[in-house]
């Protein structure tokens, strides 16, 4: 039987080796901050747009992450993380996180998404918005087989 810490990660996992990872981030209170759907398809409101561009730098700023695929939506946001073999010590390009959690393994995946969440919430409230909030937490899901990845994908095609 898996064990769960109270954060709902896997104990026995190591969230820093490589791998692959469905990961959602929610607003506070599930507030639409990010756009709007119209026609199927989200409209990315200024907020919206800074979450875009610090998912895509992501692989700027580590050299052992990629994005696979994501969508935002007005109020979460659905990505797939790659974490890959580091070759030579990486030094972090952007501060720490602002969070509380402070015991964050290096290039784990809580330390690359509490980065981007963190980066985010200081643009948007520094350019638009001082009350925007994300969910303390955030949902991941480890991705095994190729089918889960595939349908996966086809998930965060057809969120909109």
């Amino acid at each position: 039987m898996r064990k769960y810490t109270n954060s709902r990660r896997l104990t026995d996992w190591d969230y820093a080796a490589p791998g692959w990872y469905f990961v959602t981030l929610c607003t506070k209170m599930m507030v639409h901050y990010f756009g709007e759907v119209r026609d199927g398809k989200v409209s990315l409101s200024d907020e919206g747009q800074i979450v875009k561009d610090e998912i895509l730098r992501t692989e700027e700023i580590r050299q052992n992450v990629e994005i696979d695929s994501f969508t935002i939506m007005p109020n979460h946001v659905h990505l797939i993380v790659i974490i890959n073999e580091i070759d030579s010590v990486v030094t972090p390009r952007r501060g720490v996180t602002t969070e509380k959690i402070k015991h964050w393994k290096p290039n784990c995946l809580g330390s690359i998404i509490n980065q981007i969440k963190g980066a985010c919430t200081r643009q948007i409230h520094q350019k638009f918005n001082s009350s925007f909030a994300w969910q303390p937490r955030f949902y991941d899901h480890i991705i095994r087989t190729e089918r889960d990845l595939e349908n996966l994908r086809l998930y965060i095609v057809l969120n909109p």
